[in-house]
């Protein structure tokens, strides 16, 4: 099968995809390795090594060989498959733990998909989909569909009650008040919700109790932002250059953020990093990457795989281990969040000292004033360049230029 080539050699510096669209680690190890995932402007996916980025599998199965726009993988403890869009108007849903076999196709968008989402666990009672781990899209034509991944259809109903793995669309209910006025629609090109405020699926604990509602850790309001459960933080890269901080969800026209400056050119992307004490944006033509350092962001839980990492260690011994677990994890991310807030605080205080100390140096300072014998002129007599001439080549230079009737007028 061409379209299926496992690599087994150590020569594969042409093999990777240039100009790469996207690139993805997995969520969890597969037979003690992480598998980073690039795709290209092709519809070329490779899957690598994440350590010794050796390739493993590559794929190509776009027949119109169009770009790969975005890649991810299903959440830890899901099926281990993985979702690219592409720019040929589909999905293609591929098994991560069968060598990465094509599974499904989902098709019916009208624009090139330009974000994927896997949600957690959904709760359908009385319909085939009860448990079962789904995906949200948005595509350039600013459609927002949900589909099943398992057999490619789409979702008659909408997802507004799921709980989602990863936010990274910019359209729904939850992300209406990032859209200034007058937006068109591409203004804002990538958004990246905090893990902060999201529920964490135990699936050790899902087997034990055969439930997986029973296996959502939901956060409380000391877990959650301003002490309001559920509640978080996302970030956005638009085409002003900016990054900007909303809280989550993002329900209020004209929502309040904070701006944050750098980048020169369109912000393309933005992410959270996997404990969300960084945050990296990438530019387009500046080519810059910026890691901006986050403070009072972070839930202070470790990454989902560390987690399920203990948990895994701690089911053979039941119920009571795995909860032991949870209170650690928990006590040391209140202590993580206890220090946060100190530090905000310090740097808040540091911040009006500042603006107090250089509040008087300002008002002291008097305007500079040129002196008695020069004045701000032109330099020549193209009339373009400025600056501080003697008074009487003003004249000279003024006549040159109007003449003695101009400058009489």
């Amino acid at each position: 099968n061409n379209n299926n080539n496992n690599y087994n050699n150590n020569n594969y510096s042409s093999t990777t995809p240039t100009n790469a669209t996207s690139v993805l680690s997995s969520s969890l190890p597969d037979e003690n390795m992480y598998h980073l995932a690039v795709s290209g402007p092709e519809g070329q996916i490779l899957i690598l090594d994440s350590v010794t980025l050796r390739p493993l599998v590559k794929r190509n199965d776009i027949p119109s060989r169009q770009a790969v726009t975005d890649l991810k993988y299903s959440p830890p403890g899901g099926p281990r498959q993985l979702a690219a869009g592409t720019s040929d108007l589909a999905i293609y849903i591929y098994r991560a733990d069968r060598g990465y076999q094509l599974l499904s196709k989902c098709v019916g968008h009208s624009g090139t998909v330009e974000h994927v989402d896997w949600t957690l666990p959904a709760s359908f009672p009385g319909l085939p989909y009860d448990g079962n781990f789904m995906i949200q899209s948005s595509d350039a034509a600013h459609d927002l569909l949900n589909w099943d991944p398992s057999s490619g259809k789409k979702l008659p109903f909408p997802l507004k009650d799921a709980e989602f793995y990863t936010v990274t669309t910019n359209l729904g209910f939850d992300l209406m008040g990032i859209w200034a006025d007058g937006s068109d629609g591409t203004d804002v090109n990538a958004t990246s919700r905090a893990r902060r405020g999201v529920p964490v699926f135990d699936p050790f604990e899902a087997a034990a109790e055969g439930s997986p509602d029973a296996a959502m850790h939901l956060p409380g309001p000391e877990e959650s932002a301003d002490n309001v459960a559920g509640a978080g933080y996302t970030v956005t890269a638009d085409d002003f250059s900016f990054v900007k901080l909303f809280n989550y969800p993002v329900c209020t026209d004209d929502a309040p953020y904070k701006v944050f400056r750098g980048h020169s050119s369109h912000v393309c992307g933005v992410s959270f990093l996997a404990d969300d004490r960084l945050c990296i944006s990438t530019g387009s033509l500046d080519r810059g990457v910026f890691q901006w350092r986050t403070c009072g962001i972070a839930s202070g839980l470790p990454p989902v795989p560390t987690i399920l990492k203990k948990l895994s260690v701690a089911f053979p011994y039941g119920d009571a281990a795995r909860e032991k677990v949870w209170m650690n994890l928990k006590r040391r991310a209140a202590e993580f969040r206890n220090y946060e807030r100190i530090r905000l605080l310090a740097m808040r205080v540091a911040a009006e000292e500042k603006r107090v100390n250089c509040a008087g140096v300002w008002e002291s300072m008097a305007a500079p004033k040129l002196k008695d014998h020069l004045e701000w002129g032109p330099l020549d007599s193209s009339g373009k360049q400025f600056g501080p001439i003697p008074k009487q080549q003003t004249i000279k230079i003024l006549q040159a230029t109007l003449g003695e009737q101009g400058l009489n007028q």
